[in-house]
């Protein structure tokens, strides 16, 4: 294992989500619900253009939702619709749940695709000039807006 990597799945509850929670979901087991919603289901990271949120699309239905917080099926609904008028979650049309504020793009970070993208440049890059002169420093400015160089 990588120094500064964490293993398995990291769910962090950010200070405005908390805090929106707070304010605009009065009821306890409403947000416990939300709490197990982020935490304990498979989650597609959705990149959209928000500069700084990553929403997350929730693979699961309102029956596990219900069967995994513990609460009924007669009162989820009662406790799932704080959270869709908070903006907390969002109902798709095709059955599966967005939740906006998954995750924050630190600084400077990028999407997987992205980075995919930058190293199948440099890997032309070296096909194409081999590592003759000034090869390094190029790798090294296409690794270092990757944010896997030194620099």
């Amino acid at each position: 294992m990588k120094h500064g990597v964490m293993a398995g799945s990291y769910n962090p509850l950010y200070p405005e989500v908390t805090l929106r929670l707070r304010d605009d979901v009065k009821s306890h087991s409403s947000r416990w619900v939300y709490t197990v919603l982020v935490s304990l289901f498979p989650v597609a990271e959705e990149w959209g253009d928000d500069p700084v949120w990553i929403s997350g699309v929730i693979l699961a239905t309102k029956a596990d939702i219900a069967r995994k917080s513990g609460v009924s099926r007669g009162g989820f609904g009662r406790l799932w619709q704080p959270l869709l008028d908070a903006g907390l979650v969002q109902e798709r049309g095709d059955g599966l749940f967005c939740v906006p504020f998954f995750k924050k793009i630190p600084y400077g970070e990028i999407s997987a695709g992205e980075i995919r993208e930058r190293l199948s440049r440099l890997e032309g890059i070296v096909a194409v000039n081999g590592w003759g002169p000034g090869a390094e420093e190029r790798a090294d400015s296409i690794l270092t807006i990757t944010g896997r160089g030194q620099g």
